[in-house]
């Protein structure tokens, strides 16, 4: 499976109206401001309202634009999943020492903040493979088995996209390519 990385870390998709992880990370910050003002009216919601409530206002907002998030560390994708796990908790009523996986897997079938991005990225190069994504997406997915002097490899037999080669250190990280078991 290749998954891109679309951005380095400390930059920003301004365009998208998304700003990128820095030190100042609005996003849960954002979430537990909307987290809040859902707790205080969770005692009116039957459970499956509370589960509707999370989706549009909490899982929405981590979602857009998550396959942004590919090359970020570990500490910065944990405060998502703090987000994710104070969100199950507000649903379900559960205490801060209570197991919250349990929950995220098997009651509200959420995948963690790491399995959220690799889908995501997934999704858009199959898209881009297969011919439903933009123009824009899909001329940057090429198949080396399209290419007529590497058909012959074994990257183009296992169905592996292309690596764009850069001349600078940042365009390298801007399209680091990585292997996920």
């Amino acid at each position: 499976m290749v998954i891109v990385d679309w951005i380095g870390l400390g930059q920003s998709a301004g365009g998208l109206g998304w700003i990128g992880f820095s030190k100042m990370d609005p996003c849960p910050a954002l979430c537990y401001g909307q987290l809040r003002s859902i707790i205080t009216c969770r005692r009116a919601l039957t459970r499956s309202a509370a589960v509707t409530t999370m989706n549009s206002f909490i899982v929405s907002r981590i979602d857009y634009c998550n396959s942004l998030l590919a090359g970020c560390s570990q500490q910065q994708l944990d405060k998502l999943q703090r987000v994710l796990k104070r969100a199950a908790r507000v649903i379900y009523g559960d205490r801060r020492g209570d197991h919250v996986t349990p929950l995220l897997r098997d009651n509200l079938r959420w995948l963690r903040i790491r399995e959220r991005i690799t889908f995501k990225l997934c999704l858009l190069v199959y898209k881009a493979t297969h011919g439903l994504a933009p123009s824009y997406i899909a001329d940057m997915c090429i198949m080396v088995a399209t290419m007529s002097t590497r058909r012959s490899l074994r990257s183009a037999a296992r169905g592996d996209l292309l690596v764009p080669r850069t001349r600078v250190k940042f365009g390298n990280r801007a399209f680091a390519v990585h292997d996920r078991p």
